[in-house]
């Protein structure tokens, strides 16, 4: 083993287990198998790196386990803006949180002192309504039943008709109907009747009081002539009254 300690440096050291840079050399490969062994490293680092993209890439997007490898590299290729995308967004949403946070802490501390300012205007309402007139809350009762009786009214009016639309179907109706224009037609009838009578009625005023004592004899000897009728003597009598 060689003492570091030792007096020989440089090229005056003896060589390591006294191999000489010849022997060394005799043992590396060769130039064409160093090239090789390149390619293939880079291949299997490349597969590797394809590897680890392809299973970030379906752990970020996992409906991308189903997509073909050119389509997972073409998604791969714009994973790293994606993700910085999503990373500016990340902190923008952080910044917003924060600010979010700040606010909540102010309102928290002025949420007490809101509450406090509604009670007391509660207060202050509770004591105005006591403190109103009586007749404000009457006419209030007032307007309520007012509103109350209309309602019933109404409620009642609908009633009325839903048992009239209930009682009377369209045959009642129509038969009712032919019975008004009968009545119609029968009023009209005895309007004419009444106006005839009042016209005579008028001639008889026209003709003065002689006419009603005329009147009267007329109806008195015509009483004695049905009191008479059913007595055979009586029948001379009555040729000569219906000749006066």
């Amino acid at each position: 083993m060689l003492d570091p300690t030792s007096p020989f440096t440089g090229e005056d050291r003896p060589p390591l287990l006294g191999l000489k840079k010849q022997d060394l050399q005799g043992y590396l490969p060769g130039k064409q198998d160093l090239l090789q062994m390149r390619d293939r490293l880079h291949r299997e680092i490349e597969e590797r790196l394809k590897r680890k993209c392809f299973s970030l890439l379906c752990f970020h997007q996992p409906e991308a386990n189903g997509d073909s490898k050119v389509l997972k590299a073409a998604k791969a290729s714009r994973l790293a803006a994606t993700l910085e995308d999503e990373k500016r967004r990340l902190c923008s949403e952080k910044e917003k949180h924060t600010e979010m946070m700040g606010l909540l802490e102010k309102q928290r501390s002025t949420y007490p002192q809101v509450l406090l300012r509604c009670l007391d205007l509660l207060r202050t309402l509770a004591v105005q309504f006591r403190l109103q007139s009586p007749s404000e809350t009457d006419r209030s009762s007032a307007q309520y039943l007012e509103t109350k009786c209309t309602a019933l009214f109404l409620k009642t009016r609908m009633e009325e008709l839903q048992v009239l639309t209930d009682t009377y179907t369209s045959e009642k109706v129509e038969v009712h109907g032919m019975i008004r224009d009968g009545l119609q037609r029968d009023i009209q009838v005895l309007e004419q009747d009444v106006q005839s009578c009042r016209q005579i009625l008028n001639t008889y005023e026209i003709l003065g009081p002689e006419f009603e004592e005329l009147v009267k004899e007329y109806t008195c000897l015509k009483q004695e002539l049905r009191r008479t009728s059913s007595c055979p003597l009586c029948w001379g009598q009555r040729g000569l009254i219906e000749q006066a």
